[in-house]
This record gives structure tokens, sequence and C-alpha cells, in this order.
């Protein structure tokens, strides 16, 4: 009957198991290290994405209450420049807001629902700021969801008020 040989020796094993475990007491041997560093802005909700087209990741807030949305832009260093705040037509009382391209203009876009009166703003990003902002009804909308539902290449809108809404978009015209 035909024996197999070992493809690797006894001793080479055991080499190669000392190996493993320096590489793991190595790994554990350095704990990483964090840098913190706070903004104090009121938020009530966070996004990150790249907002202005730099290739930078920015951080866009919005507090309960006031509704202004607030951006930071990255410098692309892990810091963050000044506030630039937008105002918002919803007013106090937004849970979140969302981030996407709503109007098919490849530009990141701003949706803030509001709780307290039932709107939700969609503020357009120009590529240099948001500056016209768009304001409908929803019901009192706790969270809300950005998809493509019906397949129709438009980003529809599902918002939980109580129960779940779905705002299906044909087009979304800006003026």
């Amino acid at each position: 009957m035909y024996k197999r040989k070992p493809v690797y020796s006894r001793s080479v094993i055991l080499a190669m198991i000392g190996y493993f475990l320096w590489c793991l007491s190595n790994a554990w041997a350095t704990s990483p290290s964090f840098v913190k560093t706070v903004y104090t802005d009121i938020a009530s909700s966070v996004a990150v994405r790249d907002l202005n087209g730099d290739g930078k990741p920015d951080i866009a807030t919005v507090a309960w209450g006031d509704g202004v949305v607030r951006i930071r832009y990255g410098n692309g260093d892990g810091t963050f420049g000044p506030i630039n705040s937008y105002a918002t037509p919803v007013g106090g009382g937004p849970y979140n807001l969302l981030v996407a391209d709503v109007n098919h203009d490849g530009k990141d876009d701003i949706i803030v629902p509001n709780f307290q009166n039932g709107y939700f703003a969609i503020l357009l990003n120009n590529g240099a700021g948001f500056t016209a902002s768009y304001d409908f009804a929803g019901g009192y909308i706790y969270k809300m969801a950005v998809g493509d539902f019906d397949h129709d290449g438009n980003l529809d809108l599902a918002f939980a008020a109580g129960d779940v809404k779905i705002m299906l978009v044909e087009r979304f015209v800006c003026p």
C-alpha cells in the first residue's frame, strides 16, 4: 500500500506556528491611537458626504431647535472649516437629514424632514452652496429614506409619519 509523505516536516510546521504567534503578539503590542477633535455644533442628525465636490468628506448637521442645516467642509486631513449655515423653511423640529442627488445634476442635495409641522425641505446644491429650497407636506415625519422604488430612474421618498408613506417622484422640476 502506498504511504503518503507529509508535505511539511515537523520543524517547518513549528517554525510557521512560531512566526504566526510572533506576528500576533506584535500586532497587539501597540494599541491604535486616536486624535479627538470636538466641534460644538448643536445637532439632532448628522450626515457625512462630499458636498462641495472637492473629494473630501464634509459634515452636514441639522438642529432640532431651529431647523438650520450647518455644513463644515472637510480639509482632507481630518479637520473641518467653519460652519456654513443654510436656513430651511420647515423651522424647528427636524429629526434627521438625508443626502441624495434628487435633481440628477451630479451634486448631492439635502432633504430635511420636520416632525413638528409635517413638512420636509429639499435644499438644492448648486456647487457653491445650497440656495434653492422647496418644502412639501408629508405628515409628522420621524425618519425618511430615499430610493428608486418604481425603477424609473428618479429618487423616490419614503417617510415614517405614524405609518409608512411613499412619495413617488416622476420628475423633480427645478426653476
